[in-house]
């Protein structure tokens, strides 16, 4: 959480709170989230304002480095979504330059204790119903690659997607298509065994039902991304 104009952290809410970094402005932080990485340490991203921050702790949770801030497009910016696979993290956000303008996914992948690099821009692959990306959601996989989910269509009708990349962000095999026919469905969420085994987990409404949370079982073994 926040103290004092500072990023901070505690074990409990009652603990008193360690400061970590100074914060730039006096708006709230938003959708903060960490990461453990293999050394014990963590990275961290959030929001605050119209642009995503992200940082690395050690395993004494003292940070190691300064904060990187990544400016967003225009007036609005996403929640970031937050993976680590091996020696790389990597941040994904919807942003837009305009309110006119359709959601995009932007990306950045960093060595955690390091500076995070510039943004990279999504491109949506064929096969899906296209128009604009947003609600992302990423971790890390076995095998130096990364899963990347997100809600992709028009406003009336939305289908959740998936790509499995390398660190080095070369998409690997065929987009998978989570979400089924007939369904709109977004805000994809994915938990992934170390044996490449997991799911995906969404909200849908189906055409004249409630609301309601589905998961689909999703595997990436290392012999076929």
């Amino acid at each position: 959480g926040t103290m004092e104009g500072k990023l901070a952290w505690g074990v409990r809410s009652s603990d008193t709170p360690h400061p970590l970094w100074a914060l730039e402005g006096d708006g709230p932080v938003e959708a903060l989230r960490a990461v453990q990485v293999e050394d014990g340490g963590h990275v961290v991203a959030f929001r605050q304002g119209t642009a995503i921050y992200v940082g690395t702790l050690g395993a004494d949770k003292v940070p190691i480095g300064g904060l990187s801030r990544i400016a967003g497009l225009g007036p609005q910016i996403g929640s970031p979504a937050l993976g680590v696979s091996g020696a790389t993290a990597m941040v994904v956000f919807a942003d837009r330059a305009s309110t006119n303008d359709p959601w995009m996914l932007r990306f950045v992948r960093w060595h955690p204790g390091q500076a995070a690099g510039e943004a990279e821009t999504f491109s949506i692959p064929p096969g899906g119903l296209g128009e604009q990306a947003m609600s992302p959601g990423v971790t890390g996989v076995a095998g130096s690659r990364f899963l990347l989910a997100w809600t992709e269509g028009p406003v009336s009708s939305h289908q959740v997607r998936a790509q499995t990349f390398a660190t080095s962000g070369e998409a690997l095999g065929a987009p998978l298509t989570i979400s089924g026919d007939g369904v709109n469905a977004g805000q994809g969420q994915l938990a992934i065994l170390p044996d490449g085994r997991g799911l995906v987990a969404y909200m849908a409404s189906p055409t004249g039902a409630t609301a309601q949370v589905v998961a689909t079982p999703v595997a990436c073994p290392l012999s076929a991304p």
